[in-house]
């Protein structure tokens, strides 16, 4: 087994609950009831109660090996399994939603739960990643499951490089018809995949199999993918067709009059005086004044 936990934002519950039943079965809520956008509502109720934490909710996956005998497990004990992890990370009275996915090759649940108790107070997020391993190796023993091979990180059934190439070619897709994070977000969530965003980005697909965008690619880092986007609005931008420019002709009425203007001005040597031939002007002035002054 793998467990894994996102801290996620008011704006990601939503996406996160949708996501979660578009793709399985609702096994279990606590204290909720009812659609995503309902759940969600339910949800932003108790939240608003504390406005000092950030990202109110979670959003996790426990994810089975493929060659796990899942047909010794009844849907109580996923339940079970699902109370028992939230348990762990202290969410025992929370309201939450669980739901079973097993349309892919290994079956998971995804647990969308509100971090802030009904009387305001935020759970703690300090030692999730400890806690994932320490209760996956839990379940592992308690429920005869396949142990992982922790060395490896699981990578043996949660990831591939299939998996990420076809991530890769979905947000290359989504960035081709995106000019903001919000549009490439929808445009992800439209294909399957879970956007989560944070300090860096990663991407969750339909298996549950979640991948940092630095490990697809360099370029599909956060600060790569909001760099691609900047590139597309700079790009659409200089596409638009610019603005008519505006082009004053001299009017002349008559040629000859223009040719004799031209021609007095740089002929005429009373249009060029220097600093010297003013110096001896005012000169002049000043000794005439001096004699009217007699």
């Amino acid at each position: 087994m793998i467990c894994k936990m996102a801290i996620i934002a008011e704006q990601h519950t939503l996406n996160s609950l949708e996501y979660a039943e578009r793709g399985g079965e609702q096994l279990y809520t606590n204290n909720v009831f009812g659609s995503p956008k309902e759940i969600f509502n339910d949800f932003k109720l108790i939240q608003d109660l504390n406005d000092r934490a950030k990202n109110k909710s979670i959003h996790a996956i426990l994810s089975f090996n493929p060659n796990d005998d899942m047909q010794r497990l009844t849907k109580q004990d996923l339940i079970d399994i699902a109370n028992k992890y939230l348990e762990k990370h202290g969410f025992n009275d929370n309201q939450a939603a669980v739901y079973l996915h097993n349309d892919k090759a290994h079956l998971h649940l995804h647990i969308v739960a509100n971090r802030i108790k009904m009387d305001g107070i935020c759970v703690s997020s300090s030692n999730n990643y400890f806690k994932n391993l320490e209760f996956a190796k839990e379940m592992e023993n308690q429920y005869q499951l396949i142990k992982t091979n922790r060395k490896e990180k699981g990578v043996d059934f949660v990831k591939d490089s299939q998996r990420a190439n076809q991530i890769k070619a979905k947000i290359d897709n989504a960035l081709l018809n995106s000019t903001t994070m919000d549009e490439f977000c929808k445009h992800m969530k439209n294909m399957n995949v879970l956007v989560l965003r944070g300090r860096g980005i990663a991407f969750v697909d339909g298996s549950g199999a979640k991948f940092k965008g630095s490990e697809i690619g360099r370029e599909y880092s956060l600060m790569g993918i909001e760099k691609q986007l900047n590139q597309t609005t700079s790009i659409t931008y200089i596409n638009h067709e610019p603005e008519a420019k505006l082009t004053v002709e001299p009017k002349v009425e008559n040629q000859n009059d223009l040719t004799d203007t031209i021609s007095s001005f740089y002929i005429n040597p009373k249009h060029y005086k220097s600093g010297e031939d003013d110096e001896e002007e005012d000169a002049r002035f000043k000794k005439k004044r001096r004699g009217l002054g007699r």
